[in-house]
């Protein structure tokens, strides 16, 4: 099962459209949080919202996350190693406010585990591949361990 999330503040349209085109190529469930409850995508299993529980539960379950760059769902993602594929809102595109997606993903790029993606044409071939899972033992340094745990307390 492929899990595609947007997070929980705003609706990510051009992910999602794009997840939904490949769900309707591919025989492999793609289960969205969407954060729109009225989008209508016939081709994707769609929860515009998700408790913390459940989204953990469908990460779990998940064979790849494709998901706006928000750290919380690099951290879930790596905790139950599975591969994530981020693509980051675009300023210019008028999906966010400014382009820290894009500096979020330059920072993590070449991590076991994280692929980025700015193009979503390249989505439907990335999706279908057999991704690395993240090294869960890849972070090194008391700083770096502290930041993850008081991350992972704040996130749930």
């Amino acid at each position: 099962m492929i899990f595609v999330t947007v997070g929980t503040q705003l609706p990510f349209p051009r992910l999602v459209r794009e997840m939904n085109r490949i769900a309707g190529q591919i025989c492999e469930p793609v289960i969205a949080q969407t954060c729109d409850d009225l989008a209508d995508y016939q081709n994707l299993i769609v929860e515009p919202y998700m408790n913390s529980e459940r989204y953990s539960d469908v990460i779990e379950q998940a064979r790849v996350v494709v998901a706006h760059a928000g750290i919380g769902t690099v951290l879930a993602a790596r905790q139950a190693q599975v591969p994530v594929i981020l693509v980051p809102r675009r300023a210019n595109l008028g999906e966010h406010r400014n382009d820290h997606q894009e500096g979020t993903v330059r920072q993590l790029l070449g991590r076991p585990g994280i692929t980025g993606v700015w193009d979503t044409a390249k989505l439907a071939e990335l999706v279908k591949s057999d991704l690395p899972a993240p090294d869960t033992h890849s972070v090194s340094g008391p700083a770096l361990e502290g930041l993850v745990t008081t991350l992972r307390s704040y996130i749930g």
